[in-house]
């Protein structure tokens, strides 16, 4: 009886650790690039446990911006675009100003919601963007 009480705690712990260690491990990547009159960025999560994933953008002293929407990854990841152009907004981006990524440089961040329904963030990165 001792030994089924102990592989089974032993089952559940390993089972925690490997639900906290994907977890640690969440990855984001950015990718921006600017245009005369135009900006545009990507912030992409992978290696996500399961949750509801929210994300912002920085650049410089633009005012952060967060995703207009929120997503639940599919397959452990999740894609977040932000832009200035109207066609791209329409068809789901979050809209930023054309004027939005400072110093050729942005940050993106990757927040996931917790039970009391804030954000808490797993992973950020700052990427030097394309300049056209």
């Amino acid at each position: 009886m001792k030994a089924k009480k102990i592989i089974g705690l032993a089952a559940v712990t390993l089972a925690l650790s490997f639900g906290i260690l994907a977890d640690a491990y969440a990855d984001v990547s950015v990718k921006c690039e600017v245009r005369s009159g135009r900006a545009r960025m990507s912030v992409d999560g992978s290696k996500l446990a399961n949750g509801v994933y929210r994300a912002r953008a920085l650049s410089g002293n633009s005012t952060p911006v967060w995703s207009k929407n929120t997503l639940r990854p599919v397959a452990g990841q999740a894609e977040f675009d932000f832009d200035s152009n109207r066609q791209d907004v329409i068809d789901g981006a979050t809209a930023i100003p054309s004027t939005f990524i400072k110093n050729g440089r942005a940050t993106g961040q990757l927040y996931i919601r917790n039970a009391k329904g804030t954000y808490s963030l797993k992973a950020q990165e700052t990427s030097a963007c394309r300049v056209r």
